[in-house]
């Protein structure tokens, strides 16, 4: 399986989440795909020429598998960097390690930052900066270390 067609399945993996934005990297290709907050609801369609061979319904468990959606444990404001002039704490295709700060989650004036759980590649980032996220909603898709 090529690059591409692993980007349009894990693109088919995350469209039913609560997401408005999803930037997806490897070496060579980034992809980014956005959505109104209105429309959020709703699955993205693909369009189908963009749409590889109809595969077997086993492969997807294997996205599932491979990829963890690391939710945020508290409803507040997502922040991706410290303060709006600072780097944000990770980017997609970073390598990070269990405990690392992946972003901050402001609850009621306090700024709580969110570690992850286990280590791996940030492969999506599905917050995005200055809007609310609930208990649950996925921040980002991370693919375990081998």
């Amino acid at each position: 399986m090529n690059e591409m067609e692993q980007i349009l399945k894990l693109l088919r993996a995350v469209a039913d989440l609560p997401f408005e934005t999803v930037e997806i990297s490897t070496k060579d290709v980034t992809v980014k795909t956005s959505r109104s907050a209105r429309t959020a609801a709703a699955p993205q369609q693909l369009p189908q020429e963009a749409s590889p061979p109809a595969e077997p319904a086993a492969a997807t468990p294997q996205v599932q598998e491979n990829f963890t959606p690391i939710p945020s444990p508290i409803i507040g404001m997502f922040y991706s960097a410290p303060s709006p002039d600072d780097q944000p704490f990770v980017r997609v295709g970073d390598t990070i390690r269990a405990g690392q700060t992946l972003c901050i989650v402001e609850a009621m004036k306090l700024m709580n930052e969110i570690p992850s759980p286990e280590s791996g590649v940030i492969r999506a980032i599905l917050a995005q900066d200055g809007n609310e996220v609930e208990v649950g909603t996925p921040l980002f898709l991370i693919e375990k270390e081998a």
